[in-house]
């Protein structure tokens, strides 16, 4: 699967700005927060994430960002099933990178009310809270507040 340009530039933005390892560690880290709203701090620290860091990291130095994504999505399931949860992984690498162009494309800065994407999407999460239980609802918004904190 190719790489957009504009996902390119995503992954690049992260680098300048974090660097390899830390790029590394904010792919693992979108996709575990994607399917649970934690991070990989919130997990125990294990060979698993450790070798994967390492191997991500020599992608994203390589320029090979398809691969960094793609063992990124399967480390973050592998974390995740030693702890216990159900393999989640079901969705395309292709949606991940239309969630992370997604983020940086939109301008939703919260001091302008006036954004009409911003006010559509504050709606749309008004809508959803209301469709589900307290639980579902409370784990909603930590992924929320974790993806708007670590992808935004």
């Amino acid at each position: 699967m190719k790489v957009s340009e504009k996902n390119k530039r995503v992954i690049e933005n992260w680098i300048e700005k974090f660097g390899h390892r830390e790029s590394a560690n904010k792919i693992i880290d979108f996709f575990i927060g994607k399917l649970i709203g934690l991070t990989s701090s919130d997990l125990p620290d294990t060979a698993t994430f450790a070798n994967g860091l390492d191997e991500i990291e020599n992608y994203l130095r390589d320029g090979d960002y398809e691969s960094a994504l793609t063992h990124g999505k399967e480390v973050a399931d592998e974390m995740l099933e030693d702890e216990g949860f159900p393999g989640f992984m079901e969705e395309t690498v292709k949606d991940v990178y239309n969630e992370m162009v997604t983020a940086k494309d939109l301008d939703l800065d919260p001091n302008k009310p006036s954004n009409i994407v911003y006010d559509r999407i504050i709606a749309q999460i008004q809508r959803e809270l209301k469709k589900l239980s307290p639980d579902e609802a409370h784990n909603l918004l930590l992924r929320l507040e974790w993806w708007v904190k670590n992808i935004t």
